[in-house]
């Protein structure tokens, strides 16, 4: 069964807020844009334009009307911006989620769902924003009946989701949780546990990441991992074996966070997908935070792209070691969330545009060339140690911290560094170059992918496993 979600920036929840609750004498309302993000099994509503009521467009009486010369320049615009119609009203003096009247579901769901779809091309949606700036949406796909939204996504410094509270109904926090909780409250706690968190890479940093997050008490983790444990992995994944060797990565992790999740409703699924393809993608963009834990240019730049595009927060990491011919230079790791309003990747230097496209080629993964690489540099590629896999895994978990909870009221942590040789923890507050070209992509969703194609890196992972078992 499809879920519905609706997300929109913080600057955009910001306008519609201002604008709406200004006045709660009477009910207000207006109309926006929106685009598609078509997950594996969540559909999401991303919401772009406003369109804000001109003078004698509306009446209001203590409920609103929106008067038809209102209506057709609402639908003409959306009609122009090739994106699909919402309507929004308030309800000034209700609390939490807002059920809808018999006249409303009318108006909405016998009136305009079929006129709307006819003249846009998309379903009709329409939101209802409560007196304490609580969100609730449904849409209105063929039949034409009326679908709730599960959640309302507000994406920015922070992370702020409105539960549906039948569909994502309260899990409350229990004895397992109590020191956890005790630091930013139970509400806060309560919404952590409703969290769908999808893991890119379910190598050492994957691992650590679900056993701290799992533990804390997030309800649905995803791991995303088509690799095998191999010997030369045992040093960095704990709680694992020989007896584990040859066994996929996602399928021993999930195994052991289900053993030690403090959720009594936690549920961990797992893929052997890469999500540089369709499939992978599609499964990626039904989570509410993604950890990326590649290291890979190609899977960074497309879930850098997706955090945008797709307006879900993205925490990536990344380790390196310098020790030409066994002499140790520099040894670091950083982190950062990348997403609406904050930095992304590109401008903070994350990725290479060149080596995206040798990824993009299956070099990265192939064992001649990173033999000549190693050559050329004189130090080995992919070093890494258990202290630095548990030390990036810490920073990655503080930003998801400050993301969901707000605990420290700056949302934005900036990229978190460390270097070994100085033992310092800096944080580098930046911002997007000029002309980024992921900043026009916010809220664009199906429109604007990024490159997918098929993964040469996986297939040859998945050969070479082929034929050491034969």
């Amino acid at each position: 069964m499809i879920e519905y979600s609706v997300a929109m920036t913080e600057s955009v929840n910001d306008s519609l807020q201002k604008f709406l609750l200004n006045d709660l004498d009477d009910e207000e309302i207006c109309f926006a844009t929106w685009h598609p993000a078509k997950g594996k099994s969540r559909f999401s509503i991303l919401i772009n334009d406003i369109i804000f009521p001109r003078d004698g467009e509306r009446e209001r009486h203590g409920t609103v009307t929106a008067l038809p010369q209102y209506l057709d320049r609402a639908k003409e615009f959306a009609r122009l911006k090739n994106a699909g119609l919402i309507m929004i009203h308030t309800h000034p003096s209700g609390s939490g989620h807002q059920s809808v009247s018999e006249p409303d579901l009318y108006y909405e769901q016998d009136v305009l769902a079929r006129e709307i779809v006819g003249y846009t091309g998309l379903p009709f949606v329409g939101m209802t924003l409560a007196g304490d700036s609580t969100w609730s949406a449904r849409i209105y796909p063929k039949p034409y009946l009326i679908q709730w939204c599960s959640s309302v996504r507000i994406v920015g410094k922070n992370l702020h989701v409105d539960f549906h509270p039948e569909l994502n109904p309260i899990i409350q926090p229990n004895e397992k949780h109590m020191r956890t909780s005790s630091v930013w409250g139970d509400k806060k706690q309560v919404d952590l546990m409703r969290l769908k968190v999808g893991i890119i890479g379910a190598g050492s940093v994957g691992d650590a990441v679900g056993e701290i997050i799992s533990r804390m008490g997030v309800g649905r983790i995803h791991l995303m991992d088509y690799d095998f444990i191999q010997l030369h992995n045992l040093d960095r994944l704990p709680g694992t074996s020989k007896n584990d060797v040859g066994k996929k990565k996602a399928d021993v992790i999930s195994e052991k966070l289900q053993i030690g999740a403090t959720n009594d409703n936690f549920i961990c699924t797992v893929s052997y997908d890469s999500v540089v393809e369709e499939t992978g993608y599609a499964e990626a963009l039904d989570y509410d935070v993604l950890f990326c834990c590649v290291d890979r240019p190609w899977p960074r730049q497309v879930l850098n792209h997706l955090a945008y595009s797709s307006l879900i927060p993205v925490i990536n990491g990344g380790i390196d070691f310098r020790v030409p011919d066994g002499k140790f230079v520099h040894g670091m790791f950083r982190t950062q969330t990348v997403g609406p309003e904050r930095p992304c990747m590109n401008c903070l230097n994350t990725f290479k545009g060149s080596e995206v496209q040798q990824d993009r080629d299956g070099l990265f993964d192939n064992p001649d060339y990173i033999k000549e690489q190693e050559k050329i540099s004189k130090t080995p590629s992919r070093q890494n140690i258990m202290p630095f896999v548990f030390g990036l895994s810490f920073v990655e978990t503080t930003q998801f911290i400050e993301l969901v909870t707000n605990l420290a009221n700056i949302g934005d942590l900036g990229q978190q560094e460390y270097d070994y040789r100085s033992s310092t923890l800096t944080a580098k507050p930046s911002q997007c170059v000029p002309n980024c070209p992921y900043v026009s992509i916010v809220s664009l969703g199906d429109s604007d992918k990024p490159f997918l194609g098929s993964d040469i890196s996986k297939d040859r992972t998945l050969n070479d496993n082929s034929e050491a078992k034969s």
